[in-house]
């Protein structure tokens, strides 16, 4: 069931990632093309993590991603 983001009160949902942990996804399936290795695609469908596009993000994010940033 969609909740709504607190951040910027885009539609959303939950999913459980094998980390074990939860991540919000934004709530429209999308379609993406995964390349192989040897360089064939396949269309698959997928969901976009609502970090990505959420532009209060940073509010809720628990480790320090600044850490990871190049520069």
């Amino acid at each position: 069931m969609p909740q709504v983001c607190k951040g910027c009160g885009a539609y959303i949902k939950w999913v459980k990632m094998k980390t074990g942990g939860n991540m919000p996804v934004d709530i429209d399936e999308v379609k993406i093309v995964r390349i192989s290795d040897d360089q064939v695609g396949e269309v698959i469908g997928g969901y976009v993590s609502h970090f990505a596009t959420c532009p209060k993000s940073d509010k809720f994010r628990k480790r320090d991603h600044k850490r990871f940033a190049k520069g």
